[in-house]
C-alpha cells in the first residue's frame, strides 16, 4: 500500500486517519481496506525506515510520517 506513503508525505496521520482516507478517497485504488492491513503496512514501512511514529499525549495514539 504505497499510497500510504503519499498521504504521509503530505501530512502526518494516525492509522485511523489513513484508513479513513482510503475509505473516502482511495476507494478507486483499493476497496474495503481493513485496519489490520493499514497497521501491518505501516509496521513494514517503519521496519524499512520509510516511516516513523510518535506517541501523542493521548494514550495509544500514534502519528506517522514519511522519512524519505
Amino acid at each position: 500500500m504505497t499510497i500510504l506513503l503519499g498521504v504521509l508525505v503530505q501530512r502526518p496521520s494516525t492509522g485511523y486517519d489513513l484508513q479513513k482516507y482510503l475509505g473516502t478517497f482511495g476507494r478507486f485504488l483499493r476497496s474495503n481496506t481493513q485496519m489490520s492491513q493499514v497497521y501491518r503496512s505501516l509496521s513494514k514501512r517503519e521496519s524499512g525506515g520509510w516511516v516513523t511514529h510518535s506517541v501523542e499525549p493521548r494514550p495509544g495514539r500514534r502519528t506517522r510520517s514519511a522519512t524519505r
